[in-house]
């Protein structure tokens, strides 16, 4: 489990040269890369003792407790218009913290953490090619507005 908590506040931006950036976690959710602002992101850990919600919403996997506290696990994919993600062996939950608590994300990858462009958006070139920038905010109100 790799507690990326450290990341937010000052350490979340770098300078490199005159260019101010910002750290990234790059994933893959199948095929597809996607870059994420680490100032959002508590933390990534392996997808453990998932409980179904009955009569939940087809995006929402279940729910974790994750140190006593409850967190809803969401198909990222469904919220971005991807192929549903599928729950394997090796899928990982990306917790999130949000206005109304945290919420968990199912991945099927994570790939690193890197320095992107400040306020860089859509398609952007990172150390390993070419990723998707995914706005957390947008997708986090798209979210809301199933339950609002």
């Amino acid at each position: 489990m790799a507690d990326l908590s450290a990341t937010g506040g000052d350490l979340s931006f770098v300078r490199t040269g005159s260019l101010e950036c910002e750290l990234a976690l790059m994933f893959k959710l199948g095929r597809d890369r996607f870059a994420v602002s680490a100032r959002h992101i508590q933390e990534v850990c392996p997808l453990s003792n998932l409980v179904p919600v009955p009569r939940a919403p087809d995006f929402v996997f279940g729910v974790v407790n994750r140190r006593g506290r409850i967190v809803t696990v969401i198909d990222l994919a469904h919220l971005i218009n991807a192929p549903r993600t599928q729950v394997t062996p090796t899928s990982l939950v990306l917790t999130c913290v949000e206005r109304r608590g945290e919420v968990g994300f199912l991945v099927d990858e994570i790939e690193s953490v890197e320095s992107i462009p400040l306020g860089a958006s859509g398609s952007i070139l990172t150390e390993r090619g070419t990723a998707e920038r995914l706005l957390l905010d947008k997708v986090m109100a798209n979210l809301e507005s199933y339950f609002d």
